[in-house]
Order: structure tokens, then sequence, then C-alpha cells
């Protein structure tokens, strides 16, 4: 149930996040190195952002609401860890961390790391849906909105990767 707010909640939003045209039907996304340590591992390594008296107040608030999450998201993981908490609420937390760290760069193509993030979250979070929906542990709905966003996700990285592309 919460996972179906959640969804639902951001679903909108990310759809008008980024509005980039199409690349050519032939462009590739540049190849990045691809970074196999998990989800967990890398929101184990993120450091808090810190504060600068040079910063304007919209990027003090940016800082303040990625560094709470990255706090939030640090102590999700310790109960997943250690088995006392849904991996299904760290998703959520790591989508919105995401969001919050791509906009703390000031270039696009550092942007792409965090949209990678996301996207490998929702990918860890989509096959363990599937297999809970197989054996009745979710409801095949909820299953099929983690699919969603994912999707979403993956559009959202392949846009900006493309406008990237452009630029050059």
């Amino acid at each position: 149930m919460i996972m179906q707010r959640w969804v639902r909640s951001h679903l909108a939003s990310w759809s008008m996040v980024l509005t980039f045209s199409p690349a050519p039907v032939n462009a590739e996304p540049p190849a990045a190195p691809a970074d196999t340590r998990s989800v967990t591992d890398r929101i184990g390594e993120l450091k808090p952002v810190p504060a600068d008296p040079a910063d304007g107040p919209v990027r003090k608030l940016q800082k303040e609401s990625f560094n709470a999450r990255l706090g939030a998201a640090k102590i999700q993981l310790a109960a997943v860890r250690a088995g006392a908490a849904a991996r299904l609420d760290l998703t959520g937390l790591v989508d919105r961390l995401a969001v919050n760290g791509a906009d703390l760069e000031d270039k696009p193509a550092d942007r792409v790391k965090w949209f990678q993030l996301r996207v490998d979250a929702l990918r860890e979070q989509e096959r363990m849906a599937k297999s809970r929906a197989d054996v009745g542990g979710i409801l095949q709905m909820d299953a099929l909105l983690i699919t969603a966003a994912r999707a979403d996700a993956e559009v959202d990285l392949l846009r900006l990767r493309d406008s990237l592309k452009e630029k050059k």
C-alpha cells in the first residue's frame, strides 16, 4: 500500500522532470563504465554535502533536502540490513535522493550517475516485486507499478544521455 501511494505520487512528477528533444534514431548513449556495486553499497558510501556560506537560498535548501534524505536512507539501509525493515521503503528514499543529488550537479553530464542510481534501485526492486507477486506476497498491480516506475526512470536516463550527445 505504501509503495502504491509512493509510485502514484512520483509518476506524475517524474514525467514532467525532463523535457529533452529526442535523439536521432541511430544515436547511442555515451559509453559510461558500469558501476557494479550494489545500490545499497553506493548509498552507504555517499557523504553529506557541506554547507557553503556563499550558497543562495535555493542551493541551501537543496543541500538540506539531500542531506536529510541521505541520513534517512542510511538509517533505513541499516534497518534493511538488520532485517528490521522492508527494502521497498529504501527504494522510495533512493528515488528522491537521486533527484536531490542530480539537482545539486552543475553540469548535465554529472547528473547521469544519479539517474543511473535511480534506475538501478528500481531494477532491484522490480526483480524482488516480480518474485513476490508470483507467490502472492504482493499484489500483481503493485509489481506492475514498480515496473512502470522503472521504465519511466530508464526513459529519463536515456533522454538525459541523448541530450548530452546532442550538445556535443
